[in-house]
């Protein structure tokens, strides 16, 4: 008995096993039509590509078997060039052709080539970075676009390219972004972009180097509710108003990540006359406000603050409070996070099941420089937060400006360290003091091939105590969608013919092992 004498049934369960060798499925392709066709649909499952030959070469392999297009649910488009600035942008146009007819794709990550890049600036209209952003949007953005009431009618059906289906992505759950604008460092949410926010089957947006002015989600209509349950807005310049029109959109979000643009900082001037980021310093109340029409799915929120200066002290406030957030487990604040923290030292205004809480050194090093602290109790901001919040089981101080590992260093300042660790082990609490590293390789958004490197742990309240030399305590967690530890199992198709691979870059493009299927 041969691998063909197998029932179909048989020969696919063992195609399974295989899908994490690309090299034989590839082989099996190659044996016959029979595995061909067997085998193909899992080859098409996950693509990945970056160069804009690799993409020319997969349309080429889609329109010799249009059926191909049913096999993709996951695409991954990390968009590279050799020369960013003798490269026409307009040879990554064909993803928009896939876009608008591959009808299965459940997760889609999208990379600019210019994103997060010191050439940022050869994105013109003139290399046809305009029409390009374009294509690759509009598949995205049709679902809210109906949704809103802006079904595509009129002269706007006569412009559906030949082929396209009336509903593209229909099941999309998950996209990533990591786009920049025409000769801007941000792209920026207006007119139509802001129905991707309105999108009716997403359940994940991440989007990076984003403004949302405040007239961003002004094309959707008011009432559309979308199933988003985690958006992450990373490096983004935020509005107030932005922001509160785009929370009312979910029905249950349970993930919020902000961090504000910290990279860019001429970025903060376009559109004109916007008041971007620094959002708790300007009304914590009103950034609360705006978080309460989910107060009882919101799981985990972590807000990055622009402004890495000196937060208000933890003292009285007046105003909304997460007193009614009955789902947040997960709070990271860090950065100026205003008087946002104040709701958590108080029992009435934390929230109920609080159990993880990173805050920033702030209001700690004042109280320890100061000197204002007992030699016998923990500082005081230590107990106000454990007293309040019950259910906590780990709280993170982090010093971004290194202060307290300055303090940590410091007989006296070590004691009132070591009490508030011993304070908070007595009722089951884990502090933990850390630090960044002190070299970061890439800063926001992380893109395809890079990672954080890990925070430093300055003192941790077990047997162990204090890091005389610090001690790495894992990837910091900035909500990265994908696991790129290694890319090799994102690769493989078939191609009658050899890949002539020539590029200097093939370590870095491991796409170039890859075949893409012609055989008909």
């Amino acid at each position: 008995m041969t691998l063909l004498d197998l029932p179909d049934e048989l020969l696919i369960c063992i195609s399974e096993q295989l899908a994490d060798s690309k090299e034989a499925l590839r082989e099996l392709i190659l044996a016959c039509r029979h595995f061909q066709a067997i085998v193909e649909p899992i080859l098409y499952r996950d693509i990945f590509f970056r160069k804009p030959n690799v993409l020319a070469r997969l349309v080429a392999a889609l329109k010799a078997a249009p059926n191909r297009l049913n096999s993709i649910h996951k695409l991954d488009a990390r968009c590279k060039f050799q020369e960013t600035g003798r490269t026409s942008a307009r040879r990554l146009e064909p993803l928009g052709t896939i876009l608008n007819t591959a009808c299965n794709i459940n997760d889609l990550t999208v990379e600019s080539p210019y994103c997060n890049n010191r050439d940022w600036q050869a994105a013109t209209s003139f290399n046809g970075w305009d029409t390009t952003l374009h294509s690759w949007l509009w598949p995205i953005l049709q679902s809210g676009k109906i949704a809103s009431g802006r079904e595509r009618a009129g002269l706007d059906a006569m412009l559906l390219p030949s082929g396209v289906s009336r509903d593209l992505l229909p099941g999309l759950k998950r996209l990533t972004l990591h786009l920049n604008g025409v000769e801007r460092e941000l792209w920026t949410v207006e007119h139509e972009d802001a129905f991707i926010f309105a999108h009716q089957t997403l359940e994940e947006i991440h989007v990076s180097s984003i403004n949302i002015p405040e007239h961003a989600m002004n094309s959707i209509r008011e009432g559309v509710r979308t199933p988003l349950k985690r958006l992450t807005l990373d490096e983004a310049n935020v509005t107030m108003h932005g922001l509160r029109c785009m929370l009312a959109i979910p029905i249950a979000l349970e993930y919020l990540y902000i961090g504000e643009n910290r990279y860019s900082p001429e970025e903060t001037a376009f559109p004109p006359d916007q008041e971007y980021n620094n959002l708790c310093r300007r009304s914590a109340a009103e950034v609360v406000e705006a978080l309460r029409v989910q107060k009882t799915s919101l799981k985990t929120l972590i807000y990055r603050a622009d402004d890495e200066g000196e937060s208000a002290p933890l003292s009285s406030y007046q105003g909304p409070d997460f007193s009614e957030f009955i789902a947040l487990k997960t709070i990271s604040f860090t950065g100026d996070w205003g008087w946002m923290s104040t709701g958590l030292c108080r029992t009435a205004t934390a929230p109920p099941g609080l159990q993880n809480l990173t805050l920033d050194e702030f209001p700690f090093l004042d109280v320890l420089e100061s000197g204002n602290h007992s030699e016998t109790e923990p500082p005081r901001p230590i107990s106000n937060i454990a007293d309040a919040n019950t259910k906590l089981q780990t709280l993170t101080i982090t010093s971004e400006h290194s202060g307290l590992g300055r303090l940590a260093a410091m007989t006296g300042e070590r004691t009132a360290i070591k009490l508030a660790g011993e304070f908070l082990r007595r009722k089951d609490v884990a502090l933990r003091l850390t630090r960044p590293a002190s070299h970061q390789m890439f800063v926001p958004p992380y893109l395809y091939g890079e990672e954080p490197v890990a925070d430093v742990l300055i003192y941790e309240n077990n047997d162990v105590g204090f890091r005389e030399e610090g001690g790495h305590i894992g990837i910091v967690d900035h909500d990265s969608d994908s696991d790129w530890t290694d890319d090799t199992d994102r690769m493989g198709y078939v191609d009658e013919e050899d890949w002539d691979d020539n590029e200097d870059d093939r370590d870095d493009d491991r796409e170039d092992e890859m075949n893409w299927g012609t055989q008909t």
